[in-house]
């Protein structure tokens, strides 16, 4: 039924097991090739290429992001200085006995810097100071309220910090002075003369004759950054206020190309203004 097949025309086992392991069309696998093909090569190349460009993209605009992020910061935080600045500093002057004088860009000032109420007397002045910081005989000078005289300005001479000599409130040293004329119970301010300048930039503050020292990082643009004094109404017309107005323009933040404009009115809270003045009218 079925044909014959000869001996001679059937592989062997052993022919079998010989040539298991080749191919016909090529010569016979050994496993697997060490190395990478050249399209391979190419591929990841361009994979790298392409990772890293996006990488450095990333990188350039958090950078960029961080910069405007903290200038924007420096900016916030020289208007916030500005505005508590001048709202410390003009909040509780009269603007004729304390010498406020202003400009569009400068106001000069008492700058009190501390405060003490004289509790002993006789031999040495004592009294309980408070303040910003120590008083300096070349800086400062006093400013005594009204009571037992009319209230007058005494240079400071100078003193000595005498702990256990008097009972001082907390927060309060008591301080020995060497300038004569207190009576005990004075309520006395101590300042010195300074006055504020909008100048390069940046809010600036001169002690006396000294030089401009800056205060605020150089942000602000000088021609849209101005100060005026007005006069305005209060609620319902019962009474005037004298305030300090400011326009606090600081450099445009990218992509905008128009400064930053900030209004502020700062109250003077001891100017005395007569009700029949004219309101809303700028000095």
């Amino acid at each position: 039924m079925f044909p014959e097949t000869s001996a001679r025309s059937r592989p062997s086992a052993r022919r079998v097991r010989e040539g298991a392991g080749l191919n016909r069309h090529g010569p016979p696998y050994t496993g697997p090739r060490d190395g990478h093909t050249f399209i391979e090569v190419i591929v990841v190349l361009l994979a790298l290429s392409i990772i890293t460009a996006v990488s450095a993209a990333s990188l350039t605009t958090v950078t960029r992001l961080g910069r405007i992020a903290g200038d924007e910061a420096e900016r916030l935080a020289a208007r916030r200085t500005f505005a508590l600045l001048v709202a410390w500093e003009v909040g509780s002057l009269m603007p004729g006995p304390d010498g406020l004088q202003l400009s569009a860009d400068t106001f000069a000032l008492r700058a009190f810097r501390g405060r003490g109420v004289v509790c002993a007397v006789g031999s040495t002045t004592r009294l309980n100071y408070r303040g910003l910081r120590a008083p300096d005989a070349t800086k400062d000078s006093l400013l005594v309220l009204e009571g037992r005289t009319a209230e007058h300005t005494l240079p400071y001479t100078g003193g000595a910090w005498s702990p256990g000599s008097c009972v001082a409130p907390a927060g309060e040293q008591t301080l020995e002075v060497t300038t004569p004329g207190l009576d005990l119970h004075d309520i006395v301010l101590f300042f010195e003369r300074g006055s504020y300048h909008i100048a390069n930039g940046a809010l600036r503050y001169r002690r006396g004759p000294g030089g401009r020292q800056p205060v605020t990082a150089d942000v602000f643009v000088p021609d849209s950054t101005r100060l005026g004094l007005s006069i305005a109404s209060k609620t319902w017309g019962i009474a005037y206020t004298a305030g300090l107005d400011l326009r606090i323009a600081t450099e445009p933040v990218p992509p905008s190309s128009a400064p930053s404009v900030w209004p502020l009115r700062v109250p003077i809270r001891n100017t005395r203004v007569p009700l029949d003045s004219a309101t809303d009218s700028a000095t």
